[in-house]
C-alpha cells in the first residue's frame, strides 16, 4: 500500500502538472482572446468613423443631387421661357416686316440676316448666303454714291468706340437694280 499510496501521488502530481500546463494554455488563450477583443474594438471604431463619413458623404450627396434637380427644373423653365419669348418676338418680327442684319465686326463676316431683310432687296436669303462671302462687302457695294460716305464715317467712328450706336437712312440697290430707302 505504500507503493499504492506513491503510485497514487505520481499520478496526483501528473495530473497537477497537466493542470498547471492546461491553466498556463487558457490564460494564454485568455490573453489572445483579450487581444483579439481588443483589436475588434478598434475595428468596430473604425467601421463606426467610417459610417459616420459615409453618411455624411450621402447627405452632401444627395444636397448635390437635390440642388442638381433643381437646377435642372429652373434651366427647363428658362429654356422654356427663352423659347416662349424667340417665338414671340420671331412672331412681332414677322408681323412688323422688320429686317435685321447683324455683321460680326471683329470677325468680318455675318452672324444673321432674317427672311424679310433679304425681300427688302428683291432677294431670297438662301441665295444671298450661297452667293455672298463678304455680306457687309455686298451690302456696301448696293449703298447709293451720295449715302456711302456719311454711312462709312458713321460706321467708322462705331468701330473706333467714339459713338455707341448710328442710324441712317440710306438709299440701296435692290435686285431690279431700283433704289429703295
Amino acid at each position: 500500500t505504500r507503493e499504492h499510496l506513491q503510485t497514487v501521488i505520481e499520478e496526483l502530481e501528473t495530473s497537477n502538472e497537466e493542470m498547471q500546463s492546461l491553466n498556463e494554455e487558457l490564460q494564454s488563450s485568455n490573453e489572445e482572446l483579450q487581444s483579439s477583443n481588443e483589436e475588434l474594438e478598434t475595428t468596430n471604431e473604425e467601421l463606426q468613423s467610417t459610417n459616420e463619413e459615409l453618411q455624411t458623404a450621402y447627405t452632401e450627396m444627395r444636397a448635390m443631387y437635390e440642388e442638381r434637380d433643381s437646377d435642372a427644373q429652373r434651366m427647363s423653365l428658362i429654356k422654356e421661357d427663352v423659347e416662349n419669348t424667340n417665338f414671340r418676338l420671331q412672331t412681332v418680327l414677322t408681323s412688323a416686316q422688320i429686317g435685321i442684319f447683324e455683321y460680326d465686326v471683329i470677325a468680318k463676316k455675318h452672324s444673321f440676316i432674317n427672311e424679310h431683310w433679304a425681300e427688302i432687296f428683291g432677294f431670297e436669303k438662301e441665295y444671298i448666303l450661297s452667293n455672298t462671302i463678304d455680306m457687309m462687302l455686298w451690302y456696301e457695294r448696293r449703298i447709293h454714291k451720295e449715302d456711302f460716305d456719311s454711312r462709312t464715317s458713321l460706321y467708322e467712328k462705331l468701330l473706333l468706340g467714339k459713338i455707341n450706336e448710328y442710324t441712317i437712312d440710306v438709299r440701296v440697290l435692290d435686285s431690279s437694280d431700283n433704289y429703295k430707302w
